[in-house]
């Protein structure tokens, strides 16, 4: 698929909610009617989660979830979550993936994401691990352990009147896309960070 029918799409996508949320509305209720709707209610959620409208897709999700809770879409419900800054409830909602598939990575990486927006570092390294431990060669969880393994750099540069926000290298690491770029920003935007505390 070239990247102009992907833009295309994404940009018919966003055109349609903006004027289409009764029509969403009544697409989840339809589908909690219908369990052969299932592909189709797939489709509009993940379209939607993909180009960016999270509180759109989040009610489609749950009535996905509810209709056919299988590990793919419990798993981007609790993206969806991560993505709205619900950290608890994401992490509630990919541990009910973990407990259906304790290998399952994308919920892993999730978790690890989410104890780190809370600030829960030892946990988001355990999740991290975890995550590893299913796809050593991951570079969201990876970047996750580095930045929490420089924390005390970071902690005595803040210490010493330097300034430290984890909020850039947060939204870094939830953005929506599955490309390497928005890891290799996160990594850049780690090393700067900490070369600046070094100092």
């Amino acid at each position: 698929m070239s990247s102009q029918i992907t833009l295309d799409f994404i940009t018919a996508v966003r055109n349609t909610v903006a004027f289409n949320l009764a029509a969403i509305d009544q697409v989840v209720a339809e589908a909690q009617l219908q369990t052969d709707a299932t592909a189709e209610l797939r489709a509009k959620a993940f379209a939607l989660f993909y180009a960016g409208f999270y509180e759109q897709a989040k009610p489609i999700l749950n009535a996905l979830v509810a209709i056919d809770p299988v590990e793919r879409n419990i798993v981007k419900l609790a993206q969806t979550e991560l993505r709205l800054g619900n950290f608890d409830r994401a992490i509630a909602i990919a541990g009910s993936a973990i407990r259906a598939d304790p290998g399952s990575f994308p919920a892993w990486e999730v978790i690890a994401t989410a104890q780190l927006g809370l600030g829960r570092y030892s946990d988001a390294v355990d999740a991290a691990n975890r995550a590893l431990a299913i796809k050593p060669d991951a570079r969201r969880p990876a970047t996750i352990k580095a930045a929490v393994e420089k924390l005390p750099v970071a902690a005595r540069a803040v210490a010493s009147g330097g300034e430290l926000s984890a909020s850039p290298l947060l939204n870094l690491l939830i953005a929506p896309t599955d490309s390497s770029l928005s890891h290799i920003l996160a990594d850049s935007l780690l090393a700067k960070t900490m070369s600046q505390a070094e100092v």
